[in-house]
């Protein structure tokens, strides 16, 4: 877990971001702007990494978070996918009486302030996409080319064609 002390940070963004980096419409971003200001009153924990499968599999041993375009995501050290919101929720509560702490899902608002990491930039490590190597999972020319996705690739091959096992990238700076 990592601690993330209370703040100030501005949630979303003013411009719009490069649709090729993201997908075919800016109506994808529509709940992204206008960018405004933002007040955590409360620090709170935050999971390192995701929930494996391997974690939630013992709150839910038949769950199976499935293939993409012929590439598992059953690793147990991959984040599990494939689950609800109600999934989630249940997670949360078993994990909370297992471990007798308050396990819950962080809000949207701190989910973003934490990624951003006291950034103003587009990335928690700057404005080019460029920036995000060694930092994140990103659709890479070699995914692009065998899915078929239209879209420009990140500049760079990450070695994972889909959900990569926790702790592969660097942390950004919290």
């Amino acid at each position: 877990q990592v601690w993330v002390e209370a703040g100030n940070f501005q949630m979303g963004t003013s411009t719009t971001p490069n649709l090729d980096l993201f997908g075919p419409g800016e109506k994808d971003f529509a709940d992204e702007v206008p960018g405004h200001p933002v007040t955590l009153t409360g620090g709170f924990w935050l999971g390192r990494f995701e929930v494996t499968n391997e974690q939630f599999r013992r709150f839910r041993p038949d769950h199976m978070s499935g293939r993409h375009r012929g590439h598992s995501l059953e690793g147990l050290a991959q984040p599990v996918v494939n689950v609800s919101w109600e999934d989630a929720l249940a997670f949360c509560r078993w994990l909370s009486t297992r471990t007798g702490l308050d396990v819950r899902l962080p809000s949207e608002a701190e989910w973003e302030y934490a990624c951003r990491a006291g950034s103003t930039t587009q990335f928690s490590q700057g404005d080019s996409p460029a920036s995000l190597e060694g930092f994140a999972n990103a659709m890479n020319p070699e995914v692009a080319r065998s899915f078929g996705y239209g879209w420009t690739p990140f500049p760079w091959e990450d070695g994972s064609h889909v959900t990569a096992p926790v702790g592969q990238y660097q942390p950004n700076a919290w």
